[in-house]
């Protein structure tokens, strides 16, 4: 009998090691195709784009078009998160390219400084879809004071007050790590890891609350459930117009672009599809701090939602690029002029 239990005990031991030693290579095998790769590719190839959208959104003018106000500080949210996101994942690759060790001390650094204006813009971006999906609803359902109500200086005023008050809200962030030096005696070298700062460790209890309950609840929770509302108001308006072959009202000082509603309800689309469940879980995630305080399987759950936030900032651009008309031949003249250019510089050598 007590053969038959030390053999189950000796099962059971091994049978648990075998389970951590394929929890920890599925865990690496995530880090090293998301950070290391899929999120730095989508992650540039979305800075890239942001950019453009930045230099097409500038050459309309700013104090007539209201949409282009709105577009153009998401799109500068959008290239903010998506410069800083590659830099806070640098650990991946540079523990590929320098070493353990490099990779560590790279990664803390990195995660000190850039986490939370990479965490703020991404925040941003979702905020502004909200207001986004508000301005598309007031100019279909009140197309007589669209023009008052949606002109370039209050949709200014939007832009930079969304910023702000994310900016304020999550101002704690800004104390929220610290590193010490660690020797590991292995490699004979010292590491530096990354750990909460002492005013946050005081304050752990009252902060969490404030971000993954008031703030996710109270305005990012509130900006995805308005876009959803407004995004089914819109489209059932338009459905109904449409069916019964009404146009919306159009008058000379506000003009309804049908075209770049769909562009608009799409980038609404996309934040809802790819932010929404990460909101919805970090709401949940406040009342299981067991999940919380496995960092590994937490890491790999963060990865995933900034691997979503640049594959959002890159569908936006695309959708710009390749579905408004109003847009479309911006873009094919600035790639001309820029292709021009090139082709010029390429003779001459």
């Amino acid at each position: 009998m007590d053969n038959e239990s030390s053999s189950l005990f000796l099962s059971t031991v091994a049978t648990d090691i075998q389970t951590r030693e394929v929890a920890e290579d599925w865990f690496r095998l995530n880090d090293f195709i998301f950070n290391c790769c899929l999120t730095q590719i989508f992650a540039i190839f979305a800075f890239c784009g942001t950019s453009i959208n930045i230099v097409v959104l500038s050459s309309y003018d700013l104090s007539k078009d209201s949409s282009a106000v709105l577009l153009l500080a998401l799109s500068v949210a959008d290239l903010i998160f998506c410069f800083t996101l590659p830099i806070r994942r640098c650990q991946c690759l540079v523990t590929q390219l320098r070493g353990w060790a490099a990779g560590v001390t790279a990664g803390t650094l990195m995660t000190e400084t850039m986490f939370i204006f990479n965490r703020i813009f991404y925040c941003i971006s979702i905020s502004l879809v909200g207001v986004i999906a508000f301005e598309r609803l007031i100019a279909v359902f009140l197309p007589f004071q669209a023009h008052r109500l949606l002109s370039p200086k209050n949709m200014k005023i939007a832009a930079v007050m969304t910023y702000l008050v994310n900016i304020l809200i999550n101002s704690p962030g800004f104390y929220m790590f610290k590193h010490d030096w660690t020797l590991v005696e292995e490699l004979n070298q010292s590491v530096a890891v990354l750990q909460l700062s002492d005013f946050y460790v005081s304050n752990y209890d009252n902060l969490n609350f404030f971000i993954m309950i008031v703030y996710n609840t109270g305005v990012l929770g509130a900006s995805m459930v308005c876009t959803l509302i407004f995004m089914v108001a819109i489209g059932i308006k338009i459905w109904t117009m449409t069916k019964k072959r009404q146009t919306l009202v159009r008058n000379k000082e506000f003009r309804f672009d049908p075209q770049l509603v769909k562009v608009l309800l799409i980038i609404c689309l996309v934040s809802l599809i790819l932010h929404g469940p990460s909101i919805f879980f970090d709401t949940v995630a406040y009342f299981m701090p067991n999940f919380i305080n496995q960092s590994k399987m937490y890491e790999a759950y963060e990865t995933l939602v900034d691997f979503s936030g640049a594959l959002s900032a890159a569908i936006n651009f695309l959708v710009y690029m390749t579905m408004s008309k109003k847009f479309k031949h911006r873009y094919k003249d600035l790639f001309r002029c820029c292709l021009s250019f090139l082709f010029k510089k390429f003779n001459k050598h």
